[in-house]
Order: structure tokens, then C-alpha cells, then sequence
């Protein structure tokens, strides 16, 4: 077996084991479904999140200003 020939098998291994993960996710978010008596219903993302998945979108990152506000505010509030 080449060094090609096994960088394609791990890659198709690779590829199953997250098309698995998956299924499993799908079994599982069928089984919250059937169990569950919500009104407000999880998105199988949020049952079980995979490695894969898109992230939340956090907003913009606080401003470097708005940092050190924040660290001179608590700065006095720690026990001496």
C-alpha cells in the first residue's frame, strides 16, 4: 500500500465516522422528540453538538477601550 493509497483510506474513514456521528445525532434528537413535552423545541445542534457544526455567531469582540473600563471597574472589587 502506498502513502497515497492510505492517505485516501484514512480520509474515507474520516468521512464514516463523522456520516455516523451524524446518524446518531438524527437517532438521538428523534428519541427527544418522542419523549419530550416541550413547547419550545431544541435543534438537534444543541442536543449534541459535533465538532463540525457552525458555530453561534458571538457578535463583534469588545473594543479595547471597552476592556480596560471593564478591568478598572472590577479592579477594586477583589478581596484584599
Amino acid at each position: 500500500m502506498t502513502w497515497r493509497d492510505f492517505t485516501i483510506h484514512v480520509m474515507a474513514h474520516e468521512r464514516n465516522e463523522i456520516v455516523e456521528w451524524h446518524r446518531v445525532r438524527a437517532v438521538t434528537y428523534m428519541v427527544y422528540r418522542m419523549n419530550t413535552g416541550d413547547k419550545v423545541v431544541k435543534k438537534p445542534e444543541q442536543i449534541m453538538p459535533l465538532p463540525g457544526d457552525k458555530l453561534p455567531d458571538r457578535g463583534e469582540p469588545m473594543a479595547n477601550e471597552d476592556v480596560l473600563r471593564t478591568i478598572k471597574l472590577f479592579k477594586g472589587n477583589g478581596t484584599k
